[in-house]
């Protein structure tokens, strides 16, 4: 038997007997935690810090909810959610209500997101199951000179570019909550420092 074959061979039984006995859709709800929990971190840093983020990359963007937050606690017949919608540019007191649901241990579902980078601005949903962006509206700052010289591939071809940038942007905020949520301060520092925010606030 080939050298090269052996070894395949061979990765793909050890792989096969690692997911022995998995059940995926178990796997994907027992995770399914860390979409709410990173929705709240994203909700409360994004509050705290004047809707700032540094990505991973070195990139600066602001991200912050806006219009409707959804929260939840509890699963199944024992599971309470309340949806709290604001004006389109929340005021402080505006977001009482999901502090105080914080607070009562309820985290973050889903919500309607703005984000902008230098130019260009994305407003979407992000449900907490799939963290995939819903409902998408793109929006740039450009010379109008600039897009009408475009023509109708060149618009179509920017808004995949603009898109798939919105992608990555999430990405990232998801990897900076994951390099955060992962750490050795998480419990020591990141998690104190959200409550003592969330207690300033109820």
């Amino acid at each position: 038997m080939p050298k090269g074959k052996k070894k395949t061979e061979s990765r793909g039984a050890g792989l096969e007997e690692y997911l022995e006995g998995t059940v995926f859709l178990d796997l994907w709800r027992d995770k399914m935690f860390l979409g709410q929990e990173f929705l709240t971190w994203l909700y409360l840093t994004s509050e705290k810090n004047n809707h700032f983020f540094e990505l991973p990359g070195g990139d600066g963007v602001e991200a912050f909810f806006e219009n409707r937050l959804t929260l939840s606690h509890g699963r199944g017949n024992n599971r309470r959610s309340v949806a709290i919608t604001t004006t389109e540019e929340p005021r402080d007191p505006d977001w009482d209500e999901a502090y105080t649901a914080i607070g009562n241990n309820k985290r973050v579902i889903k919500g309607t997101l703005r984000v902008k980078a230098e130019n260009r601005e994305w407003r979407l949903t992000l449900p907490h199951d799939t963290l995939s962006p819903q409902g998408v509206k793109l929006s740039a700052v450009k010379d109008p000179a600039e897009t009408d010289d475009l023509g109708k591939a060149g618009k179509f071809l920017d808004k995949i570019a603009l898109t798939a940038e919105l992608v990555s942007i999430v990405d990232e905020l998801f990897s900076l909550f994951l390099s955060r949520r992962l750490s050795e301060t998480w419990l020591t520092e990141d998690v104190p420092r959200l409550k003592e925010y969330l207690s300033s606030r109820t």
